[in-house]
């Protein structure tokens, strides 16, 4: 591999990190924290891709079994407040839908973030995450895997969960809807208090050819 070709490879991780790292390398990860004392010791993100108000959201659609607080909690970019479902055995969701077109065909995810807080073990979480590839079949939903977190024991708990690559690449490519499920697994409801998704947008591929071949044209320049 002569210099501008290893310089090329360097380029394209940059443009598309994530892209050259093998599944027997990389890995999706989740951390747990957790806060007695306060249902609200963790701070929402209201920039994120799916918060309300931001222009990388079209809608939320499929919302189920909220039957306390308000399902505007899942994204309005404050953990005060919360939603649930009162109903033993039940879960909540929802699905959240990005703007994509041609020249912004889905999103790259690098983590997410979900919180929770009550004043008992609503706080806890199980929380399912799938999502729906850009172009594929409408019905097609890929399961990225399911996240627990049951440290609250009692009195005012907060508790939060992050999903990310274990080196620093993406968890979801390509993405356009994002789906939560909160699963009532451990006998009471979760009070969502924020669903929070990091990300970037794919580069058209038009664009992202042509930013390759400049970055190219300037190696050979150099060297």
């Amino acid at each position: 591999m002569n210099i501008t070709t290893k310089l090329a490879v360097g380029l394209l991780g940059v443009l598309a990190p994530g892209m050259w790292m093998g599944a027997a390398d990389a890995a999706v990860v989740s951390a747990n924290n957790s806060s007695y004392g306060s249902q609200t010791a963790f701070a929402a993100s209201s920039t994120d891709l799916i918060n309300a108000g931001q222009p990388t959201l079209v809608g939320v659609s499929g919302v189920y079994n909220v039957n306390f607080g308000s399902a505007n909690a899942f994204n309005d970019g404050t953990a005060s407040g919360g939603a649930c479902c009162t109903d033993v055995g039940n879960t909540i969701g929802a699905t959240f839908t990005l703007a994509c077109t041609p020249s912004i065909p889905g999103y790259n995810i690098s983590s997410i973030v979900t919180l929770a807080g009550w004043d008992d073990a609503r706080a806890n979480q199980d929380i399912q995450i799938s999502y729906h590839v850009y172009g594929e079949d409408p019905g097609t939903f890929h399961t990225l895997g399911t996240y627990n977190n049951s440290d609250a024991t009692g009195g005012n708990y907060s508790t939060k969960i992050t999903v990310y690559d274990s080196l620093g690449g993406y968890i979801m490519s390509g993405v356009d809807k994002i789906s939560f499920a909160a699963l009532n697994t451990h006998g009471y409801g979760t009070m969502v208090t924020e669903w929070d998704v990091f990300g970037t947008a794919v580069p058209e591929p038009a664009s992202l050819g042509l930013l390759l071949l400049g970055g190219l044209a300037l190696l050979r320049r150099r060297w």
